[in-house]
């Protein structure tokens, strides 16, 4: 029996939603949410907004072509032509650095990006990515990065090794037509002993991007991985979701046990059963009953999915601010109080990229950046809370 899809938010959302959908409801709700009276323009800025705009448009091409407005397809068509060039662009700056460092004997896993859409919508052009994330060992890390500097590419920041905001380590780098980031790690500190680089490497599986071969996670991993990154967005946009919803639908999962199984491991439950539940209520997966009924009895995971489907129905375009994320990191995270708190406080005071941009001080006063990260938080919790008053007053 088909589930029941929560359609949510304004017209012009809902046509996002419908595009969106995995479950054999879809093509009907893309045209009966294309009848409506919609703004196109809202509907292509929602695209945008939630980083789904090149699946948007094939859909809408595919299944309403006859409803909607002629300019809006012509519309449509040239900035997915626009996209198929700036991807083709990227994807050959991802062979380029890849074939160099494997040339190394650095082994090297493409995240998301290119490969994950290959993966699930058997293109790179039809997810939307900004940048070229690559993952290799900590102990291989130094040496990439020499490699990349020596092919030209520039580093973008003023610290050679930083902790970005999904504490994660990485370097981030310009490179042709490309922003790339160089990882040793895949997850955040809520989550220090999930998604081991060596036992991913292990896991992993080929892709072909424009004819060539590149490494990326195996499909369990791909999942845990989706649902992670997901988890550390707040799940606030679609992109995340249609990501999740799309890989577990190329699992090859026999029987519920072994999905049991798959949330289970590393310590990744709750953004697991966050994500699952998520892509049930609004892209309409099948869930076993299992999980199903995991859900049912687990408040934690019924909080997170309902402040989820709040904060994607509003159409938010400003982040939540850093409480959201504290309170949302503490409810996903496992029950190991002690690490999350210490987690949170080292964070809290590791510079990033971005607190190294906000203020440029000499060499001999960078032991300041520390003290000055929580106050950039502050500044910037108290400017989102501003804009918010003057959009309500």
């Amino acid at each position: 029996m088909p589930n029941q899809v929560k359609m949510i938010g304004s017209s012009e959302l809902q046509v996002i939603q419908a595009t969106l959908r995995v479950d054999e409801g879809s093509d009907a709700a893309i045209r009966e949410t294309a009848s409506r009276p919609v703004d196109w323009d809202i509907v292509q800025t929602l695209a945008i907004h939630h980083g789904v705009f090149p699946m948007v448009n094939k859909r809408l091409i595919e299944v309403a072509a006859d409803i909607v407005p002629a300019e809006v397809l012509q519309a449509l068509a040239a900035s997915q032509q626009a996209n198929e060039f700036r991807v083709f662009r990227m994807t050959c700056d991802l062979i380029k650095i890849t074939r160099a460092l494997e040339a190394e004997g650095i082994a090297v896993l493409s995240l998301k990006g290119p490969t994950l859409a290959v993966i699930i919508y058997g293109k790179p052009a039809l997810r939307r990515f900004v940048d070229i994330d690559i993952l290799v060992q900590k102990s291989d890390f130094t040496k990439a990065k020499t490699i990349m500097l020596s092919m030209g590419a520039v580093i973008t920041s003023n610290n050679e090794i930083v902790v970005d905001d999904e504490n994660t380590w990485h370097s981030a780098f310009d490179f042709g037509a490309s922003h790339i980031e160089l990882h040793w790690s895949a997850t955040m500190q809520e989550f220090p002993d999930a998604l081991v680089v060596s036992e991913m490497l292990a896991r992993s599986q080929k892709v072909l991007v424009n004819g060539q071969p590149i490494m990326t996670l195996g499909m369990a991993d791909t999942l845990l991985f989706t649902a992670h990154h997901g988890t550390y967005h707040l799940w606030r946009l679609y992109r995340w979701l249609a990501d999740f919803a799309q890989v577990y639908r190329k699992m090859d999962l026999q029987g519920s046990q072994q999905l049991t199984d798959l949330i289970f491991r590393q310590g990744l439950t709750y953004p697991m059963l966050v994500g699952l539940g998520l892509s049930q209520q609004l892209l309409g997966i099948e869930l076993p009953d299992e999980i199903l009924s995991r859900l049912r009895r687990d408040g934690r995971a019924r909080w997170v999915i309902k402040y989820v489907i709040a904060f994607i129905a509003k159409s938010d375009t400003i982040a939540p601010d850093l409480l959201s994320r504290v309170i949302f990191c503490m409810k996903v995270a496992e029950k190991n109080r002690y690490r999350q708190i210490l987690s949170i406080i080292g964070s809290t005071f590791t510079p990033t990229i971005n607190d190294y941009a906000w203020i440029k001080l000499p060499r001999y006063l960078r032991w300041l950046y520390p003290i000055l990260k929580p106050i950039r938080r502050v500044v910037n919790v108290v400017a989102i809370l501003a804009s918010r008053y003057k959009r309500n007053k």
